[in-house]
């Protein structure tokens, strides 16, 4: 069996590993969002935006609530295929997890050949990734991404129109599965300056505006509005909002990549005793968190005897950004350090005429070992990367990751309207692309491969951890929503029963038979609760519709908590919040169970 034949099967095993676990997870966060668009894709399949969403406050037009149609469109066709039943929706997603997982595995065989397996594993089970997938836009959108960037890179390799079409493609329907798919054709354009290839990305560019625009434009037809432009003209934010969001990309990214920072100095050659160490410190920064109930508030304001009295809101942090923040000190020194290496290598084998470190290391790392004649058939299976064939093609390919990180960073700022896990995926993919780049420079003796499959044993684990967090999570909507309808029906009461709330908690509740009470800006549309319902109403953390909960007119009849030992959450820092985890305190969830003694219009 070659390689790459049991790199095949092994990475198809990981890509059903990571759907199954996100199969096994309750609906959660955005889920229940698309759900609704992906029923309407069902009933209405040429009418995607023709309802109201309740996804804020009140009922809202569909086609102002981001949801572009490649993933609705996908979880309906799961839909008709399974009916009802969720996990199969979620079992469906197979096809995108492989996709990505092979993205990110020719990447990796492309910049960093020996180390693409570990890095893989480390990849894909990480904090980042592996809490990711629900039936959310992000991964698929990564996963065509990565796919159309390493075609174009290949379309680069072989001068081939064909290929870079296909990339093109691949990117146009990432821009319509979610619109930070936009960045692919510009990290193109990246590559295409990096090899000349000015033609080709123009082939490409065309291609994704076609597929992108066509969709826009008939949307507008439809609708009389485009869903891209809506979001456009209605994001942004002031300079100094975004500039707020600096510190939190640094702590977000070291929150979700703590091994790879000890990846990173195994790859500058740190000895074991000094990876231990640094393993050592990670796991006491999580310690930290886990023990230390920490809050923090305060103000930050320019001087007033410098630049006068200014209004500034407090800030507040808990423990897991501070020590987010000392790791992502740590990671920018590793960082600076890497790519200095990495220059300074690329550099000096170009001066010399030999050639590119990643091919000579490429022959040690992949042969573990191997006759030199077999290792040079493995070798050749892998055309990419002798398409360049000398130095100048491994000092492209570092400068092409670097102004590629470059570019995800920029991005970060205009894209991200709030911080959350999500919003780093990109980088924290390029910063791997380097590592490994770096890795299989000074990784290739066997001793130090086993380095690095321990730290990808080490990631996994912390990258289960962190799923099993959020699982927990998730499960605690599901049965806020699950046993509030169980204890209502016990009380033999015919009235109706009403609910707020959002996540997978709105999911259920309505799988329950509830309906929502929320407070419209029409005062006709406001729902009328009658004497004798009921309104359920969950913990703050899981956010709601807003109304007055003080109102005579409801008595708190009972509350119903759901509590566990772990003192962590990721709900909602991991998908909104100032860092990826947090130390939590009192019941994983708590709900209100109201009775409605009068009749009542929520305010």
């Amino acid at each position: 069996m070659t390689v790459l034949t049991r790199h095949a099967i092994l990475l198809s095993l990981l890509a059903i590993v990571f759907t199954g676990l996100s199969a096994v997870k309750p609906l959660h966060i955005d889920d229940a969002a698309y759900s609704y668009y992906s029923a309407q894709d069902v009933a209405h399949p040429l009418d995607p935006y023709g309802f109201k969403v309740l996804w804020y406050y009140e009922p809202e037009p569909a086609d102002e609530v981001m949801a572009p149609p490649v993933l609705p469109y996908y979880v309906a066709l799961g839909r008709v295929l399974f009916g009802e039943r969720p996990w199969l929706w979620k079992l469906a997603m197979l096809p995108w997890c492989l996709l990505l997982v092979w993205a990110v595995y020719a990447l990796l065989r492309r910049f960093a050949p020996g180390v693409e397996l570990p890095m893989t594993v480390l990849t894909v089970l990480s904090p980042a990734l592996l809490p990711s997938l629900n039936l959310m836009l992000d991964l698929p959108a990564l996963a065509l991404s990565l796919t159309s960037i390493q075609w174009f890179l290949t379309a680069c390799d072989h001068n081939s129109y064909g290929k870079a079409v296909l990339a093109g493609l691949a990117a146009g329907v990432a821009m319509e599965t979610k619109y930070t798919g936009a960045l692919a054709p510009a990290v193109m354009l990246l590559a295409a300056a990096t090899n000349g290839r000015w033609r080709l990305w123009l082939a490409a560019a065309v291609t994704a505006a076609q597929v992108f625009f066509s969709w826009e434009f008939l949307i507008a037809l439809l609708y009389g509005k485009s869903h891209f432009l809506y979001f456009l003209r209605a994001g942004g934010g002031t300079l100094a909002q975004k500039a707020a969001l600096a510190p939190l990309f640094f702590s977000t990214l070291a929150g979700l990549a703590p091994v790879l920072i000890v990846v990173g100095l195994a790859a500058l050659g740190a000895r074991r005793r000094w990876l231990t160490a640094a393993v050592g410190v990670v796991l006491v920064g999580f310690a930290l968190i886990v023990v230390i109930d920490a809050d923090f508030t305060g103000v930050v304001r320019p001087s007033p005897k410098l630049f006068g009295l200014m209004e500034t809101p407090p800030w507040s942090f808990q423990i897991s950004e501070m020590v987010f923040d000392c790791f992502a000190a740590a990671g920018v020194a590793v960082l600076i350090l890497i790519v200095r290496r990495l220059i300074r290598s690329s550099n000096t084998m170009a001066s010399r005429g030999r050639k590119p470190p990643e091919i000579v290391s490429a022959t040690e790392c992949n042969s573990g070992g191997l006759r030199p004649r077999l290792a040079k058939k493995l070798l050749a299976l892998t055309p990419s990367l002798l398409a360049g064939g000398g130095s100048q093609s491994g000092r492209r390919d570092t400068w092409f990751l670097l102004l590629w990180l470059a570019l995800e960073a920029l991005a970060y700022f205009p894209l991200t309207p709030f911080p959350a896990a999500r919003r780093v995926l990109g980088p924290l993919i390029v910063l791997t692309l380097l590592t490994a780049r770096l890795a299989a420079l000074t990784c290739a003796a066997p001793d130090r491969r086993r380095v690095l499959w321990a730290l990808t044993g080490c990631g996994a684990v912390l990258g289960l951890a962190y799923f099993a967090l959020d699982a927990r999570e998730a499960y605690a909507e599901k049965w806020g929503a699950e046993a509030s309808a169980a204890w209502i029906a016990a009380q033999e009461d015919d009235g109706h029963t009403w609910y707020v709330g959002h996540y997978g908690f709105q999911y259920y509740a309505e799988k329950c038979g509830m309906s929502p009470a929320y407070t419209a800006s029409d005062p006709d549309r406001t729902p009328r609760l009658r004497r004798g319902d009921w309104l359920v109403r969950p913990d703050e953390r899981v956010g709601s519709q807003v109304i007055d909960f003080d109102s005579p007119a409801l008595r708190e009849e009972k509350r119903l908590t759901l509590d566990d030992a772990m003192p962590l959450r990721t709900v909602s820092c991991f998908y909104c919040g100032r860092a990826p985890l947090e130390h939590h305190e009192g019941p994983r969830m708590t709900v209100r169970i109201y009775h409605v003694i009068a009749d009542y219009e929520p305010k």
